[in-house]
């Protein structure tokens, strides 16, 4: 029985461990990129988001965007002075996707690289242009980042010690993943991203998929990590759907995940009373190590209570069992409700609105 549960236990350390290579190799705080050329900013925006701080943080960029596109199916969701595409209401894909693609019907000819954003991230004044870097020298067309989660709630520090763990792995080819928050790319490559927008309800997935069958040179940076809070009653929604779309959209990366956090599951379970449980609890104690490190690298230090929290769960695999149980509760069902639409998904990707709150 021990030796089996050792055997799962090295079968769950390997991620992490890939996952602390990963982290030594690339996060670290950003070098400054002197880099210059006409960037176009489009943010998407639901009814109700509020982009004051967002807007604060883009005005002391270094390098300065040549405008801001605000990306709204309602213009009333708007704030007032901005540039405004207004997408309408979707009904065949993703409304944050439908009121993307009404923004890029607005880049020009001087528009050299194009941005995708979100309203909650705070990003450093070298996120932009370390973001654009690559695709204005022309070494890529397609540049991203992830999110870094600041949780805010005991539930929420443990879908952060997971997100944490995507966070530090988002760069490795075989994920196969871009996260919309922060994407650049070449407005050379406009039809591919458009077509990654056209039918489903992932827009960041889509437009991963579409440049790899494009065959364009797709970068996810490990060090692009900008703070995007994580709070409130709906974090654990936010992780189950998060795991939905994986399942429609990385099939096999989800099942991997299944696959894994039977395994850790299962490593605890058996370990547990023995010496060897040590071994578990120094591999989680080290990826909470490494988490912390990295925050700090990136200029995001926690504050004690979250560092607190992240050592418990060295200890205790409580983020597991929930990981699980959202994994299982993603498991049912084609339909996704997000921002109080639910959307119908089909076996080939394309979503369908049902219902709207």
């Amino acid at each position: 029985m021990e030796a089996a549960a050792l055997a799962l236990l090295v079968l769950a350390a390997g991620p992490v461990l890939f996952g602390l290579w990963h982290w030594c190799a690339t996060v670290r705080a950003p070098a400054i990129d002197n880099v210059s050329g006409a960037v176009t900013l489009v943010l998407p925006l639901a009814p109700g988001s509020q982009v004051g701080p967002l807007l604060a943080a883009l005005a002391v960029q270094s390098l300065p965007p040549r405008r801001i596109i605000i990306a709204v199916e309602n213009a009333d969701d708007a704030p007032a002075g901005m540039e405004v595409a207004v997408a309408g209401t979707a009904t065949g894909r993703g409304q944050k996707s439908h009121n993307l693609l009404a923004a890029l019907a607005l880049i020009d000819a001087r528009d050299q690289v194009v941005v995708f954003l979100d309203a909650d991230i705070l990003p450093p004044p070298g996120w932009l242009a370390f973001l654009a870097g690559p695709v204005l020298r022309g070494e890529r067309d397609v540049v991203g980042g992830y999110r870094w989660s600041i949780p805010h709630g005991p539930m929420a520090q443990a879908v952060a010690w997971l997100d944490r763990g995507w966070a530090l792995n988002a760069r490795v080819p075989a994920l196969d993943i871009a996260w919309g928050g922060s994407l650049a790319f070449s407005s050379a490559h406009l039809a591919t991203v458009r077509r990654g927008l056209g039918h489903g309800l992932s827009d960041d997935l889509g437009i991963a998929a579409a440049a790899r069958a494009d065959g364009l040179r797709l970068l996810i940076r490990g060090a692009l990590l900008v703070p995007s809070p994580l709070e409130g009653p709906g974090v654990v929604e936010f992780w189950t759907r998060q795991l939905r779309v994986l399942r429609f959209y990385r099939p096999r990366l989800w099942a991997a995940q299944m696959v894994y956090s039977h395994a850790v599951l299962a490593a605890w379970v058996m370990l547990w009373g023995s010496a060897a449980l040590l071994g578990a609890m120094a591999m989680q104690a080290t990826r909470s190590l490494a988490q912390d490190v990295a925050a700090r690298r990136l200029g995001m230090p926690d504050a004690p209570g979250t560092r607190a929290w992240q050592a418990l769960f060295a200890l205790l695999p409580l983020p597991d069992l929930l990981n699980l149980f959202c994994l299982w509760s993603s498991a049912i069902g084609t339909t996704l409700t997000w921002r109080g639409i639910t959307y119908a998904v089909a076996p080939d990707g394309a979503a369908h609105v049902v219902s709207r709150a």
